[in-house]
Parts: C-alpha cells; sequence; structure tokens
C-alpha cells in the first residue's frame, strides 16, 4: 500500500494502522511496532497527514539462567528454552566470570542467532546468589522464571505455567529429580496447594512440606523484586521466599507439564551461605527472621491469633528442618544445633516411661 496518494474516504477522527517487525523469527514473539497515524491536514493544504512512531512490543515471561563453567550444560539449557511452544518470552543468561571461554562463545552465538536472547558476561565474580538476582534485576516480562543451565522443562512448560498462574503469586506445576549421570528421573511430592484456598489453609500444608524446588516455578515479577529487596545471602533463602509467597498471594501446585532439576552426582549437595568466618556450616538467623517478619507483615490472616498460630507452626517446622539437616548433612551443622533434638528426646523418654507404667500396671492388675 502507498501512503503517498492514498485511497481513503474523508475522515475527521484518523487511522491508525500498525505493522509489526517480530523478533525470534516468529510472529508472536518480543519486537517492534511501526504505527503510522493518518488524518486530515488542514493548515498545509494537503489531504493527508502521515506520522510513525516505532515502540517495543515487551515479552510476557523473562527466563533468567544464572551460569558459571558448564558450557555444555548451558548450551543444552538454552536449545531446551527455545524449544518451548509458548514463545513469547526473552532470556537472559549471566555468566558469572567463567574461566572456560566456551561459556562466552555459547552465550554470544545464541544472542546473535535469536534476540530475545541477551547474554551479559560479569566482570569478576560475584558469586552465586548475586548472580542469580542479577538475572531477576534484569527482567522486565510481567512474569519471570529462573532457569538452571543443569535442569529442564517439558517443551509446554512456559505456556502452561503462564496459563494457570491466575492471581497466585507462584504457579509450581509437577516436578522431578534427574540423576544427570544415570538418566535416572524421580518424582517430587509436592504439597496440594491452591491460592483461592487462601492462606489459613495452605501455611500447614506447605510447613509439612517444604520442597525448595517449587522456587524455579514461574513468579509475578514485581511480587518477587518486592521480597528480593531484602538481604538474601542466607541459608534457606528460597524457602523463605516460598514462605512469602504462601502468606500473600500464595502459591497454586498444578499439572500438565513437568520440570526436571538435574543433579550431578548420587545425591544433593546443600549449598551454604553461612556465617561470616564460617561459611561452610548452615546458619538459620536470616531464615528465621525473614520468616517471621513475612508472617507480621501479611495481611492474609483473618485476625491476630490467625498470625500468633502460624508463628508456632513455623517455629516447629523451622526446628523440625534443621534436625532433619542436621542428621542428613552434619559436616554442615554447628555444635548448637544439636540442642534442638532435646525435647523430642526428651517426649521419646516420656513416652517410653509412660508405656513402663502402663505395661507394670497390666501386670499388676491382671497378675501376668
Amino acid at each position: 500500500m502507498s501512503l503517498s496518494n492514498p485511497t481513503l474516504p474523508e475522515i475527521t477522527d484518523g487511522y491508525e494502522i500498525q505493522l509489526y517487525h517480530s523478533l525470534g523469527h516468529d510472529p508472536i514473539a518480543p519486537g517492534l511496532c511501526h504505527t503510522f497515524t493518518i488524518w486530515p491536514d488542514r493548515n498545509s493544504g494537503a489531504k493527508y497527514e502521515t506520522r510513525s512512531v516505532m515502540h517495543e512490543i515487551l515479552p510476557n515471561v523473562s527466563v533468567g539462567i544464572p551460569t558459571y563453567n558448564r558450557p555444555d550444560y548451558l548450551e543444552a539449557r538454552i536449545k531446551n528454552v527455545l524449544r518451548q511452544t509458548s514463545r513469547n518470552f526473552e532470556i537472559i543468561i549471566s555468566d558469572n566470570c567463567s574461566p572456560d571461554p566456551k561459556v562466552q562463545a555459547i552465550g554470544e552465538h545464541f544472542a546473535r542467532l535469536d534476540s530475545r536472547v541477551r547474554y551479559i558476561r560479569q566482570s569478576h565474580n560475584i558469586g552465586a546468589g548475586a548472580n542469580f538476582l542479577f538475572v531477576l534485576e534484569q527482567a522486565r516480562a510481567p512474569l519471570f522464571v529462573w532457569a538452571a543451565d543443569d535442569d529442564e522443562w517439558h517443551e509446554n512448560y512456559l505456556e502452561v505455567c503462564a496459563k494457570n498462574i491466575g492471581s497466585a503469586q507462584l504457579f509450581c506445576p509437577s516436578m522431578e529429580i534427574l540423576f544427570l549421570e544415570t538418566g535416572e528421573r524421580r518424582e517430587l511430592e509436592l504439597p496440594d496447594l491452591s491460592a483461592p484456598r487462601g492462606t489459613v489453609a495452605n501455611l500447614p500444608k506447605f510447613l509439612c512440606n517444604t520442597q525448595p524446588s517449587m522456587v524455579y516455578g514461574l513468579h509475578k515479577t514485581d511480587a518477587l523484586k518486592t521480597f528480593t529487596k531484602r538481604e538474601l545471602k542466607y541459608d534457606l533463602w528460597d524457602v523463605a521466599l516460598l514462605y512469602h509467597a504462601v502468606v500473600n498471594l500464595g502459591i497454586t501446585v498444578g499439572t500438565g507439564t513437568v520440570y526436571s532439576a538435574g543433579i550431578e552426582g548420587a545425591a544433593y549437595q546443600i549449598k551454604t551461605f553461612g556465617r561470616r568466618g564460617s561459611e561452610d556450616k548452615l546458619s538459620y538467623r536470616g531464615f528465621i527472621g525473614s520468616t517471621v517478619l513475612s508472617t507480621l507483615q501479611s495481611r492474609q490472616f483473618p485476625g491476630f491469633k490467625a498470625k500468633m498460630r502460624a508463628l508456632v507452626l513455623l517455629l516447629k517446622m523451622s526446628s523440625d528442618l534443621i534436625i532433619h539437616l542436621r542428621n542428613a548433612y552434619p559436616e554442615k551443622s554447628r555444635a548448637h544445633h544439636r540442642l534442638l533434638e532435646l525435647p523430642r528426646k526428651m517426649r521419646a523418654r516420656y513416652d517410653e516411661l509412660l508405656a513402663r507404667l502402663s505395661s507394670i500396671k497390666r501386670r499388676f492388675i491382671t497378675g501376668k
């Protein structure tokens, strides 16, 4: 169509024509929109005047891939994301100053190949936690998801998550453990959570089955950035983030697609932040402080008593979790963590004593 001599009827309000220039070789991918506005120009004497404005079409989902020195995993992960059935997304890769030059070569290659991919190389190693948050800070879309370089998604992962997140702060689909060396897959049992049920109904279920891998579900970006304004350099920050989501807009767990959490070796090796001077040991001060603060700030509880009940449940869960981690990773635990086992041992001794007294009483009465 030529705009020099347009054949248009006499108009008073004008016409608007939008031409879309898609990025990523897909008609519904993020790209550029060229808008032409045509309306009568009575001042110049011309029959029509045209103006055009070019503006960017933002993606619906930001995918953050923090990576360090694992080029083979990174390449496979980028390809896995690019195969998604939903195409309206951006990929943000943050290379934490990897010494292996293949990482940079792979990142730059995919950034040239597909303009939805942004590759950023850090000038120095900023630490795993900071790199994790960096990709979130770069996100432009209303929805955000972390994609660890050793994990993988089913091809409809983004489509299903975006369709089902609704009013929740986080949507988490089915999950499994993928042992990278053997290829074995083991399903993760997730808590039965639904944001519409409300915090009071969901919180006990979450506290009985906290799965840190749920942090790799699809988040509302603004809500996630609000939480991450806190200092996150503490152990179990991912569980604290999930707890914050439960006591605010909520988490919905669903089906329809699968997230596979890759693990090198025979078992997961916990990574510690610790405290200054003993970073190789687990510390729970930050976790407990953050979760208590989330409880007190939440507006989802019907009253003060409900908040107090939530705090009691939280502290019991924290105690059970610390004991579990002490037994699973004794080399990462501090000496005073064993004190939490005393109430449990005392209760076990008390129950044992009651059982013996009951047995003695029964023998005395029956003579047997």
